[in-house]
């Protein structure tokens, strides 16, 4: 069945889109900075799209699910 919102076409343009490196590292340390001082182990990120933000948790020993 397709939808008239199916989105699957636009995956291979998804991480492209207004990606910045510098930014994304800032946003991907305050995250563990939080994560640590609230002293969080799992993390389920909803939507997690191409898992940008996953993968640097996986690698701060964060057990993730996206």
């Amino acid at each position: 069945m397709v939808m008239d919102n199916d989105f699957s076409g636009s995956s291979e343009y998804y991480g492209s889109l207004g990606f910045n490196q510098k930014s994304h590292d800032k946003k991907v340390n305050f995250y563990k900075r939080i994560l640590t001082k609230y002293k969080v182990k799992s993390v389920l990120d909803l939507g997690c799209g191409n898992g940008l933000y996953l993968f640097p948790l996986k690698m701060a020993k964060f057990d993730i699910e996206g």
